[in-house]
């Protein structure tokens, strides 16, 4: 009876559907989202002029930005063309579409752009550009770090994103 009893103690934990909290420090972003970034991770908050949070991993790569922007008419896809075309009319800059991607943040729809570019001395970087909608409000999200750093990159980033939760 004890076997049986273990059993289905078991059972019952490998199939439960309990999920377990991210690890790493929760953040408020303007009574606007949540955003867990890696506990060893800076952040900083910024209200005085556009509202921005910004944390950067302890060796500098990844540095991940959210923004609260201007609320717009245009659709999730009619704006991200403009960036693309805001970025392509940019030549200076010098950016590379590598990829784009269509994702959900909390239950909303979101845009991803992956760019390479070369820094001055010849060395690879990736910017990973992002946007997503609220009922309220529209958010940017922002990424950059060494192109090699991508692949290992892009799970921290991940992750990141996916805590973000939207309070309005």
């Amino acid at each position: 009876m004890k076997r049986i009893f273990l059993f289905i103690f078991a059972l019952l934990f490998v199939f439960s559907s309990t999920t377990f909290a991210q690890e790493g420090k929760v953040y408020e972003f303007n009574d606007c989202l949540t955003v867990t970034f890696p506990e060893e991770w800076p952040v900083d908050i910024l209200k005085e002029t556009l509202p921005l949070l910004n944390g950067t991993s302890p060796n500098k790569s990844p540095s991940i930005t959210l923004r609260i922007l201007v609320l717009t008419n245009k659709s999730l896809d009619e704006f991200m063309i403009d960036i693309k075309e805001d970025i392509a009319n940019h030549i200076k800059l010098n950016f590379r579409l590598e990829e784009s991607q269509n994702l959900y943040i909390d239950d909303h729809e979101a845009r991803l752009l992956i760019y390479s570019m070369y820094s001055p001395y010849g060395v690879k970087f990736y910017q990973l550009i992002g946007y997503f909608y609220s009922d309220q409000h529209n958010y940017g999200f922002y990424a950059t770090g060494p192109y090699v750093n991508l692949g290992s990159d892009r799970e921290i980033i991940n992750s990141i994103l996916s805590s973000i939760k939207i309070l309005k």
